[in-house]
C-alpha cells in the first residue's frame, strides 16, 4: 500500500488521545489501527496541565510498537481554538483576500496577529459571495507544544488540523451521495467546550461555547466539598453504575442537580445560537440534531435536550461506514467522527483542511530535510573549481595586476564624480536663489499696488465727514485711525481634484485708533463706539482693489493700552495681485 493512500491521525482531545491509521479502498475508509489512551489530570486546569498529560500518553502509544504511516496529522482540541464565521465578497486576488482575512482575524480574535497562528477555510461560494471560517491558535502555546512533541516523542507531523471543522467533513462522508438534505445541527459536547456545526446547502457555520462535561464535575466538587479529580471519578462511577448512593444521600442529589443544570445550560446556549441561525436562514431552522462527545453519553441527557429543543436527536456514529482491517477490534464507542473527518480527504478530494502548524517550525523542518543535499552540493561545488583554478593560476596573476590598475582608475573617476556632484549641488542652490530674486523682481509692482491700495483705505477713513449740531461739515472721529503693523503670510496649497498647486497670500493689517470712550480695564462699557469704528474699517477694506471678496475677513481686537485699542484684520489678497 503506497504511503500516499495512508494517513496517520493523532486526535489530541481534552480527556483522551487516540492514534488512528486510515487507508482508502475506493470510496471506503479502512481503519488499519486504532489506539486510545485516557488522559489523567485535573481537567479544570486544562490550559496548564493538558500538554503534560498528552506527551506521556503519546509516548505510551509509541512504546507499544505502533509506527506512524503516511502523512501525520495532529488534531488540535477545541479548548485551544478560536473560530469566527463570516460571509464576504468573493476575491479572486489571493493577496487581497489574505489581507482582508487578516483584518477580520485582528478584529474578531482577542489577540494581535503576531501572537496568533491563523488559518481559514472556505465552506461555500457562489462566485459572488463566499462563507469563510477563520481559525486561530495562540502562537506561544502551540509553538511550545510542538517543540515538546518533536523533542520528547520524535514525532514530526505535517499538519495541525482544527477539530472544530472535522465533524462537518465527517457529516459529508456520512451523507455522501444523498441530495436535498435538510438543515442539520451537529453538536459535539466535549469536556471543556461544546462545538455547534450548522450544516446547510450553503456550506456550514461553526459556533463554540466554553461549557462541557467539566461543568458537572465542578458543580459536584462545589456541592460536596471534594477536589476536582475526586469529583470527576465519583461522577463517572455514578453514571456508569459502579457507585450507588442511598435515596436520601445528599451526594446523589448533588450529582443529579449538577446534571440537570448542565442540560439546561447546554439547551440555553444552543437555543441562543439557533435564534441567530434562523434569522440568517430566512426563518428556517435545523430539522434534526446529530450529537457526539463523551459528555453527551450522560444518562438521560439526549432525551432531555431533545425535549427542550423540540428536535429529534441521534448519535453521530461513523462506525457503520468504516471497514476494519484484519486484527482491528470493533470499538464500543462512536468517538471517531473527528478522525474520520480528517480521513475523508483520502476519498473526497473536494474536501480541504486547514494547517495551523507554526510556520517558523515548519521552515526549520524543511531546511533540515534539505541540509544533507545542500551539504553534498556544497562539497561538489567546492571541489569542482580546483582543476580550473590550477589551469588558470598564471592568468590569474596577470588579471590581478590589471585589476589593481583598474581600481586606481576607478578611484580617480570616483573623486572626479564627487567633485562634479559638489559643483552641481552648488549650481542648483544658486539657480534657486536667482529664481527667487527673479520672482521678487517680477512682483515688485504688485507690492506698489498693494501699498497704494492700503494707503487708499486709510485716506478714505481720514476723509470721512459728518454734519455737526450747527449743520456744519467736520471730519469724523473715525479719521483717528492709522496702520500700526502689516504682516504678509504666504502658504502653498497642494494640488487636489485636478486643481494645480497654488500660492495663497493672506495679509494681517493691524489698525490702531484713538478712542477716549473705550477704557482698557472695562472695554465693554462703551462697546458700541468700538463696534462702530470696527464697521467703518471693515467697510473700507471691502472696497479695496487688492482684497479677494470671496474669502471672509477674520479680525481680532485688543484693548490695551487704555483708549488706544487695535483691530487686526486678516484679508485674502486676490491671486492676480499676490505678493
Amino acid at each position: 500500500m503506497g504511503s500516499n493512500a495512508v494517513k496517520t491521525i493523532i486526535n489530541c482531545g481534552t480527556t483522551q488521545v487516540s492514534l488512528s491509521v486510515f487507508s482508502a479502498d475506493g470510496a471506503t475508509l479502512v481503519l488499519e489501527r486504532h489506539i486510545v489512551e485516557d488522559l489523567h489530570y485535573d481537567y479544570s486546569e486544562v490550559k496548564t496541565l493538558w500538554a503534560d498529560a498528552v506527551i506521556p500518553a503519546l509516548q505510551n502509544i509509541f512504546r507499544s510498537g505502533v509506527k506512524p504511516e503516511g502523512e501525520i496529522v495532529m488534531i488540535v482540541p477545541g479548548h485551544m481554538l478560536m473560530t469566527h464565521t463570516l460571509t464576504m465578497s468573493h476575491m479572486p486576488d489571493p493577496a487581497k483576500r489574505a489581507s482582508y482575512l487578516a483584518y477580520e482575524a485582528e478584529k474578531s480574535f482577542p489577540f494581535s496577529l503576531d501572537m496568533l497562528v491563523c488559518g481559514d477555510l472556505a465552506t461555500w461560494s457562489d462566485g459572488i459571495e463566499e462563507k469563510v471560517i477563520l481559525f486561530g491558535l495562540k502562537r506561544d502555546a502551540i509553538v511550545e507544544f510542538t517543540n515538546r512533541l518533536m523533542s520528547e516523542t520524535k514525532l514530526v507531523p505535517t499538519r495541525f488540523q482544527p477539530s472544530t471543522c472535522l465533524e462537518a467533513h465527517a457529516y459529508r462522508y456520512l451523507t455522501m451521495g444523498q441530495s436535498d438534505l435538510p438543515p442539520t445541527l451537529l453538536v459535539n459536547v466535549g469536556a471543556h467546550t461544546t462545538t455547534l456545526t450548522f450544516m446547510t446547502d450553503c456550506g456550514y457555520e461553526i459556533a463554540q461555547f466554553a461549557i462541557g462535561g467539566n461543568y458537572i464535575t465542578q458543580k459536584i466538587a462545589e456541592a460536596t466539598g471534594t477536589p476536582f479529580i475526586a469529583a470527576e471519578n465519583r461522577k463517572i462511577a455514578y453514571f456508569e453504575g459502579e457507585l450507588q448512593f442511598a435515596q436520601d444521600d445528599p451526594t446523589a442529589a448533588a450529582i443529579t442537580a449538577a446534571a440537570d443544570s448542565f442540560t439546561r445550560r447546554i439547551h440555553r446556549e444552543i437555543n441562543l445560537r439557533l435564534i441567530g441561525f434562523r434569522k440568517n436562514n430566512n426563518g428556517v431552522g435545523p430539522a434534526r440534531v446529530l450529537i457526539s462527545g463523551r459528555a453527551a453519553r450522560l444518562p438521560g441527557f439526549t432525551e432531555k435536550l431533545s425535549s427542550l429543543l423540540r428536535l429529534p436527536i441521534e448519535p453521530l456514529d461513523m462506525r457503520p461506514l468504516i471497514s476494519l482491517a484484519p486484527g482491528v477490534q470493533p470499538m464500543d464507542d462512536c468517538e471517531l467522527q473527528e478522525s474520520v473527518g480528517e480521513a475523508t480527504m483520502l476519498v473526497l478530494p473536494e474536501i480541504t483542511g486547514v494547517n495551523l502548524f507554526p510556520p517558523e517550525i515548519a521552515a526549520k523542518i524543511e531546511f533540515k530535510k534539505k541540509l544533507p543535499f545542500l551539504t553534498i552540493a556544497g562539497i561538489c561545488f567546492a571541489l569542482f573549481p580546483l582543476p580550473i583554478y590550477f589551469h588558470f593560476a598564471e592568468q590569474g596573476k596577470n588579471l590581478n595586476a590589471e585589476l589593481k590598475a583598474k581600481k586606481a582608475e576607478i578611484q580617480k573617476l570616483t573623486e572626479t564624480q564627487e567633485y562634479l556632484k559638489t559643483k552641481s549641488d552648488e549650481a542648483a542652490r544658486l539657480t534657486a536663489f536667482v529664481d527667487k530674486l527673479g520672482s521678487a523682481l517680477s512682483e515688485r509692482f504688485q507690492w506698489n499696488d498693494f501699498l497704494a491700495g492700503t494707503q487708499n483705505v486709510l485716506e478714505e477713513l481720514h476723509s470721512i465727514q459728518v454734519t455737526d449740531a450747527d449743520g456744519e461739515k467736520e471730519f469724523s472721529a473715525d479719521r483717528h485711525v492709522w496702520l500700526d503693523a502689516l504682516k504678509v503670510n504666504r502658504k502653498l496649497v497642494p494640488a487636489a481634484d485636478g486643481v494645480p498647486v497654488k500660492v495663497v497670500c493672506d495679509v494681517d493689517l493691524t489698525f490702531a485708533m484713538l478712542l477716549p470712550q473705550v477704557d482698557a480695564d472695562d472695554p465693554k462699557h462703551n462697546q458700541s463706539v468700538f463696534d462702530a469704528r470696527r464697521k467703518v474699517i471693515l467697510d473700507a477694506l471691502k472696497k479695496a482693489e487688492f482684497v479677494d471678496p470671496s474669502e471672509p475677513f477674520r479680525d481680532k481686537a485688543r484693548f490695551e493700552p487704555a483708549n488706544l485699542p487695535t483691530l487686526t484684520v486678516t484679508v485674502r489678497v486676490k491671486s492676480e495681485k499676490g505678493l
